[in-house]
């Protein structure tokens, strides 16, 4: 799913558009952490922990994950936020990362991190989680329900 840098489709997507304090990383290949500085990024943010989902999962979902497992993150997939060609070859990428990630729904991350909201955290952790746009296809197969799945997956679990 590439799409040059500069063509329309490539454009951010209104309904998940980075607001002006956010960190944009746009990525050129199947991983995130080989075309991009999140890593770097992440460590100095002090990140443990990431939620992973988007398209393809047996590509580019599936290389991000076994890197950041790789680079000592603790992962979580939300199975139902992800989405391939087929439900053979979405089960097939579930399956080869569950040594990765911890695989759980939507739903059930949501009321995780819903419960986890309630807990008192520092000032810098009380501002509320946002969504760090790195590249989302807008074409009528794989794009059609991300915006929905990413909007609904966030507000569940109390981000903006």
């Amino acid at each position: 799913l590439f799409v040059p840098k500069g063509h329309p489709d490539a454009a951010v997507l209104p309904e998940i558009a980075p607001l002006e304090d956010e960190i944009v990383l746009p990525k050129t290949s199947c991983s995130v952490f080989c075309s991009t500085h999140i890593h770097y990024v992440l460590r100095n943010l002090g990140t443990r922990y990431l939620i992973v989902c988007g398209q393809l999962t047996n590509q580019c979902v599936e290389s991000a994950v076994r890197d950041a497992a790789d680079l000592g993150y603790l992962v979580t997939v939300p199975e139902d936020a992800c989405a391939t060609n087929s439900d053979e070859d979405h089960a097939g990428a579930l399956k080869n990362m569950r040594g990765f990630a911890r695989l759980t729904s939507s739903e059930a991350l949501a009321q995780e991190l819903s419960a986890q909201a309630s807990i008192r955290a520092s000032p810098l952790q009380q501002r509320k989680p946002r969504v760090g746009y790195l590249k989302a296809c807008s074409d009528s197969i794989y794009g059609a329900n991300l915006t929905t799945m990413i909007r609904e997956l966030l507000a569940e679990g109390g981000a903006d």
